[in-house]
């Protein structure tokens, strides 16, 4: 271990790989997003909660840390589908047709980016008061 010392302090990023910082409340909202839905998720051939999916999602997610560069990487890699079947993920929300939870996702962190942006925006219209 004492010759791999060096190279962790001057290649930490390496070791530590993960989305970047500006990037993390994105993945965090779709572990919350799916962690509180009241949808059935579909893995194989068997049905799970929100809880449930989220709980998978974050193994996968901490597996595949080295790999995952952006939030679409940890969708792609966390919750799209199975690594042992290669079958994609469901998602069944009350009376709508079974969807891809690659899709489910994406589209709900395009959702979470526009409203991020309508607050940055809103924030920066804001006159400053002058004293």
């Amino acid at each position: 271990m004492k010759s791999l010392l060096p190279f962790i302090l001057i290649f930490p990023a390496i070791v530590f790989a993960d989305v970047p910082e500006e990037q993390r409340s994105e993945v965090d909202h779709l572990f919350a997003f799916v962690k509180s839905t009241q949808c059935k998720i579909k893995r194989n051939f068997s049905y799970h909660s929100g809880k449930e999916a989220a709980d998978h999602m974050k193994k996968k997610y901490d597996y595949f840390r080295d790999e995952i560069k952006n939030t679409e990487d940890f969708i792609r890699l966390s919750a799209t589908k199975s690594l042992l079947t290669g079958r994609s993920y469901k998602v069944k929300c009350a009376d709508a047709d079974w969807l891809e939870t690659n899709r489910w996702l994406t589209t709900e962190l395009k959702v979470f980016r526009a409203a991020k942006a309508a607050k940055e925006n809103a924030s920066k219209a804001v006159p400053k008061s002058s004293s």
